[in-house]
C-alpha cells in the first residue's frame, strides 16, 4: 500500500514539474510583416504600394463588380481607408520638388489618393511653369492633368473642368483639329464616369464644328490621310457611342434610318461619301446560324431539338457568341477572388438576364463551339460536351433562350506534339467581319438584331452599357415591338 502511495506522489510531482516547465514557454506566433510605409525611401516604392493596395481593396470588396449594373454615381465613391492611410504615410516625407515632368502624372494620382489636393494643384502648376520655360505644349499638360483628376476616386470634377477650360483658352482659334481632339478627350472622361448628358453635349458640338470646317483647315496634320483616320476612329466612333438624340430618334424609326444618320455624320466628319465598311455593319442582315446540337430553356426546363432557325424573323434577338474561355482556361488568382478583372463572361451574362427581364419578347440565342474539353474535366466526346455546355449556360447560368453548339472540326499536330488545332466554324466565317475576329480565340461578342433581321449593335454589352441601353430602348419603342410587359426601361 505504501508503495502505491509513493508511486502516486511521485507521478503527481513529475506532472507538476512538467506543467511548471511548460508554462514558462512562449507560444509560437507569426512575426508582424505589415509594411512600414513611412520608412519607404523612394517615391516609386509608394507607387508600387498604391498598385498593390488598390488591388487588395478590390479583392476585399463584398460587391462582385463583374455582375452588377454600371453605377453612374461611382465617380463620387471615396477610396477605402486601407488604401488612403498607407499612402498618406508613405508620402509624408516625400519631396515633391524632386519629381520629374515625365512621371508627374503617377505622383498626382498618389497625392489624390492621399487627399492632398492642394499639393496636386501646386505640382500641376510647377510642371506647367517648367513647360512654359521650355516652350512646350502647356495645353497638352493641362488636358492630361485634367484626365488624371477625372479618373481619381472620387473624381475632382470642378478642378478638372477648370484645367480643361484653361487648356482650351490657350489653343489658337484656327487649330480646329486640336480643339476637337481636346473636346473629344474631355468628353470621353465624362462618358467614363457616367456623365453621359454632359458628354453628349460636347459630342454634339464636335459634330457641328467639323460639319462647318473643310478638312484642309485641320492645320495640325499635314497628312490628309492621318486627319481622316483620326476623325473616323475618334470623333465618329465617339459620337456613335454617345447616342445623341438624333441618333436615338432615327433608331426609333428603323435601323436603316439609323444607318443613314451614321452615314450623314461620317460625311460631315470625313468630307466624302463614306463606304459601307466605314459606316460599319449597322443595318446589315444578320446571317443565319449553323450548328449540330440545338437546345432551348423554357420554364427552367432544358430540351434538345433537331434544329431551329436563328435569328428568328420578326423578333428582336440577342446573339451571344461565347468563347471557350468563358468556362475554362481562366487566369489564376493568387489571393482572393477576381472581382470583375478576369476574362470571364459573368458580366455579359448578367446584363443579358437583365435585358430579358425588362423586355420579355426579346429572344436570346447562344452560339457555342466544342473544344474537346470543359474546364479541368477529362476529354469529352462532342455529344457529351454539347450537353455539358447546354447545362452550363442554360442551366447553371439560367439563361432563358436557345443555344446552338457547333461541332468544331480540328487537326492534330504530328509527332509527339499532338496538340488540337481548331478550324474556323461556319458561324465564325459568317460573322468574322461583323465582330472583327482576328483568330479563333477571339470568338466572343454580342450582335443585336432587330425585328427586320438587321444588326443595330455589335460588341460587348457591359463595356458600352449607356449606348446599349439607349439602342435597345429605341428599338423596343417601335410600334411592332411594343408590349404591355416591356414597360420598365433603363
Amino acid at each position: 500500500m505504501m508503495n502505491k502511495i509513493y508511486t502516486t506522489l511521485l507521478c503527481l510531482t513529475s506532472l507538476t514539474t512538467f506543467v511548471s516547465s511548460a508554462s514558462g514557454q512562449t507560444l509560437f506566433s507569426r512575426p508582424d510583416t505589415s509594411p512600414d510605409y513611412a520608412s519607404y525611401k523612394h517615391f516609386d516604392e509608394c507607387i508600387a504600394a498604391l498598385s498593390r493596395l488598390k488591388r487588395l481593396s478590390e479583392l476585399l470588396d463584398p460587391v462582385w463588380t463583374d455582375t452588377v449594373d454600371v453605377d453612374s454615381t461611382a465617380y463620387l465613391k471615396k477610396r477605402d481607408i486601407i488604401v488612403v492611410e498607407p499612402i498618406r504615410e508613405c508620402l509624408k516625407k516625400r519631396n515633391l520638388d524632386s519629381l520629374s515632368v515625365e512621371t508627374a502624372t503617377k505622383y498626382i494620382d498618389a497625392l489624390l489618393v492621399a487627399n492632398r489636393d492642394d499639393d496636386v494643384m501646386l505640382l500641376i502648376n510647377r510642371v506647367k511653369d517648367s513647360i512654359a520655360a521650355e516652350k512646350g505644349s502647356i495645353s497638352d499638360w493641362l488636358l492630361k492633368s485634367s484626365g488624371v483628376l477625372m479618373s481619381a476616386q472620387p473624381a475632382r470634377l470642378e478642378q478638372a473642368k477648370s484645367l480643361y477650360d484653361e487648356a482650351m483658352s490657350i489653343l489658337p482659334e484656327d487649330s480646329v483639329l486640336q480643339v476637337v481632339q481636346y473636346m473629344a478627350n474631355f468628353a470621353s472622361y465624362l462618358y467614363k464616369i457616367g456623365k453621359h448628358e454632359d458628354a453628349s453635349k460636347i459630342a454634339d458640338r464636335i459634330i457641328k464644328i467639323v460639319d462647318t470646317v473643310a478638312i484642309d483647315k485641320y492645320k495640325l496634320s499635314a497628312n490628309r490621310a492621318e486627319s481622316e483616320k483620326y476623325h473616323k476612329e475618334s470623333i465618329y466612333s465617339f459620337a456613335t457611342k454617345n447616342m445623341l438624340p438624333e441618333a436615338v430618334d432615327s433608331l426609333k424609326v428603323s435601323t436603316s434610318a439609323y444607318r443613314k444618320y451614321l452615314a450623314k455624320t461620317m460625311r460631315s466628319v470625313l468630307k466624302h461619301e463614306p463606304t459601307d465598311d466605314e459606316i460599319g455593319h449597322y443595318g446589315q442582315k444578320a446571317p443565319k446560324l449553323a450548328g449540330h446540337y440545338w437546345y432551348s430553356n423554357e420554364n427552367n426546363t432544358i430540351t434538345k431539338t433537331d434544329s431551329f432557325t436563328a435569328p428568328e424573323d420578326s423578333v428582336v434577338t440577342i446573339i451571344y457568341f461565347v468563347g471557350g474561355g468563358c468556362h475554362s482556361n481562366s487566369v489564376s488568382v493568387s489571393r482572393g477572388r477576381s472581382n470583375g478583372r478576369s476574362g470571364t463572361c459573368w458580366g455579359e451574362i448578367h446584363k443579358i438576364r437583365k435585358i430579358l427581364d425588362m423586355y420579355p419578347t426579346i429572344k436570346l440565342v447562344l452560339v457555342t463551339n466544342t473544344y474537346g474539353n470543359f474546364g479541368d474535366a477529362p476529354p469529352l466526346t462532342p455529344d457529351q460536351e454539347a450537353d455539358t455546355l447546354a447545362n452550363y449556360f442554360l442551366g447553371f447560368h439560367n439563361l432563358r433562350g436557345k443555344q446552338i453548339v457547333y461541332r468544331t472540326d480540328f487537326i492534330t499536330l504530328p509527332g509527339s506534339d499532338k496538340r488540337r488545332i481548331d478550324l474556323d466554324t461556319d458561324n465564325q466565317l459568317a460573322y468574322k467581319d461583323i465582330l472583327s475576329w482576328k483568330q479563333v480565340s477571339d470568338f466572343d461578342g454580342v450582335v443585336l438584331v432587330d425585328e427586320a433581321g438587321e444588326i443595330f449593335h455589335v460588341g460587348k454589352l457591359n463595356y458600352e452599357a449607356f449606348a446599349v441601353n439607349q439602342k435597345i430602348k429605341a428599338v423596343m419603342s417601335r410600334p411592332r415591338n411594343r408590349t404591355s410587359a416591356a414597360v420598365r426601361y433603363y
